[in-house]
């Protein structure tokens, strides 16, 4: 066990974080999981990737998450329209995923060396985590890339949040985890979590599709049994936060700031608004640039990708089915402040549109 979990009460600054029972708990949890996962030698899903065969006669993804499944225009697609529309669904999804794993391993590698003096077992972690998300980078990246190629997409149509770039950085995580210390990193895998079942919400039904993609499925199988494991990072993490850093002092504008950077975290990562016109525009533009929709108008498929985002789409409706109970299960074990955790629900709920954060 890290000298974190013996910091009593007393020496904790005022306004600090102080250590309870519940983040020493979860500390040592986080030792008993680094030890069963660092040092392992799973699978390279890259190494994998690169004998997947894709079969474009046949479905990616559960036909009912296809662009305009639930749309009139649905039954006007040819066979080889609904595939491009199915198959443009695995891409948006795991370009959002790509993205928020190259976030991951900046902030894993910049945390990793902030905790290493207090729980260098989280340290080895979350530099473990970091090669696994470099992996799954480089293997998803290769399925897409094959997708664009088929359908004569530019992967410039992939779409990402405005502003996403300039956070997704070294020297601006950096400066958060000075400026903020515990309360950054409670924020950070509170949000790292909730993303955590965001993407679980679509991976694990395609964990047991079957379809003549059987090798690009199981891709996903074993892409979602790492991320498991990171989710229960996440969880662990945010619980255990105030024993990975030292205590520091925050003055009144230190918690403004933190409070703020809560509010951005949760509006940037999960507003359905923000999502959607990126996912909305994104789609256009390769619909508008693939070759299967070469007969149709951009009246056409302009209908056909708003009618899809004006109501909960396929996948929304397979996240929804589990999302509620873990992340309200994250928020109560996170070492968040009572006004935080009810930030946090608050802005949620708020920017969640179609999909159902807590309910």
């Amino acid at each position: 066990m890290s000298q974190a979990s013996s910091t009593s009460p007393s020496r904790v600054e005022p306004g600090a974080r102080a250590s309870t029972a519940r983040s020493r708990d979860a500390l040592g949890r986080l030792e008993r999981l680094s030890r069963k996962r660092v040092g392992g030698g799973g699978p390279s899903l890259a190494e994998r990737c690169a004998r997947v065969s894709l079969r474009f006669d046949d479905w990616l993804v559960p036909e009912a998450w296809s662009v305009g499944y639930y749309t009139p225009l649905w039954e006007s697609l040819s066979e080889e329209e609904r595939l491009a529309c199915n198959h443009w669904v695995y891409c948006l999804h795991y370009n959002k995923i790509i993205r928020g794993e190259g976030m991951a391993v900046v902030a894993n590698c910049l945390i990793a060396d902030a905790v290493e003096p207090q729980a260098p077992h989280v340290a080895a972690l979350l530099r473990h985590e970091a090669e696994e998300e470099r992996d799954h980078i480089a293997a998803f990246g290769r399925t897409l890339g094959a997708i664009y190629a088929r359908y004569g997409v530019d992967p410039r149509y992939t779409g990402e949040k405005r502003g996403h770039r300039y956070v997704r950085n070294r020297p601006v995580v950096g400066w958060l985890i000075r400026t903020f210390g515990v309360d950054f990193l409670t924020t950070y895998f509170t949000g790292r979590g909730i993303a955590n079942h965001l993407g679980k919400g679509y991976e694990l039904p395609l964990c047991t599709f079957r379809t003549g993609n059987a090798q690009v499925q199981e891709l996903s199988l074993l892409h979602t049994q790492d991320e498991s494991h990171h989710m229960a990072a996440s969880h662990l993490i945010a619980a255990a936060s105030p024993d990975c850093l030292p205590v520091h002092r925050r003055s009144a504008v230190n918690r403004a700031g933190a409070r703020a950077v809560i509010r951005a975290t949760a509006v940037m990562t999960f507003s359905e608004a923000i999502v959607e016109r990126v996912h909305r525009e994104a789609t256009l533009g390769a619909f508008c640039s693939m070759r299967a929709f070469d007969g149709r108008s951009t009246g056409f498929l302009r209908e056909l990708v708003g009618g899809h985002f004006a109501q909960p789409t396929g996948v929304q409706r397979s996240i929804n089915a589990q999302l509620a109970r873990p992340t309200q299960r994250l928020l109560e074990g996170a070492a968040l402040e009572p006004e935080d955790r009810a930030l946090w629900e608050q802005t949620l709920i708020k920017n969640q549109g179609h999909l159902r954060f807590l309910g």
